[in-house]
């Protein structure tokens, strides 16, 4: 599935979109006693992120930053709160 989250980024607000694929809880053992297979974890794949920047006239213009950004955050954290947002909304707890 596809969607976006809106962080602030040092007082910039960066609008990430991203896909999700919310992973396979995987069975323990089937109902008749056979042994199931292990699950797998979300997987996030983070596609653009917008901020608003100003052109040479001064208007601000969204601006895909994910490249100017990615040496500065650690993008696995993006994809933290991306996966933790999912789970709340899903009514998975840790």
């Amino acid at each position: 599935m596809k969607g976006e989250i809106e962080i602030d980024i040092e007082g910039t607000l960066v609008n990430f979109h991203y896909t999700y694929e919310p992973g396979d809880p995987g069975i323990h053992t089937y109902p008749n006693g056979d042994p199931g297979y292990p699950g797998t974890g979300p997987d996030v794949n983070i596609l653009y992120a917008y901020a608003a920047q100003p052109d040479n006239l001064g208007n601000l213009v969204e601006v895909d930053v994910l490249e100017l950004i990615t040496p500065y955050i650690d993008l696995d954290d993006v994809e933290q709160q991306i996966i933790d947002e999912h789970e709340d909304w899903l009514g998975i707890y840790k």
